[in-house]
């Protein structure tokens, strides 16, 4: 016995493409849909703003430079975590130099300052 071929059950079962006729409400009317496809962009990049990018943001906008912000990733900072209760054992832990330290302890307290102001 022939197995049966998709054209003898009509046309809302097969399109030339191979594209179910359910899943053509997606595309434009002449959108191949592999382009219609395409079109969606990944979760990346439609919010890029992570942890790790907030970080950064916080510490050019305070004036910290790249040292100071591979330090704080390693301690797992994030824009909201309080650094001053921060144990001597830690910071060190994380490679911060005394004046690292000072300077990144400013910039914390100038962040609540504007935190608090607004």
């Amino acid at each position: 016995m022939p197995s049966p071929s998709p054209q003898q059950f009509g046309p809302q079962f097969y399109q030339p493409w191979a594209m179910p006729a359910h899943m053509q409400a997606f595309t434009g009317p002449n959108t191949p849909p592999t382009l219609a496809a395409q079109r969606v962009l990944p979760v990346q990049q439609i919010n890029p703003m992570t942890a790790e990018n907030a970080v950064a943001i916080w510490c050019r906008k305070f004036g910290l430079d790249t040292e100071e912000r591979d330090s704080l990733t390693k301690l797992g900072f994030k824009v909201s975590d309080k650094l001053d209760s921060l144990s001597d054992t830690l910071w060190e832990w994380a490679g911060v130099l005394p004046l690292g330290r000072i300077r990144i302890l400013e910039a914390y307290a100038a962040s609540k300052e504007s935190t608090t102001s607004t």
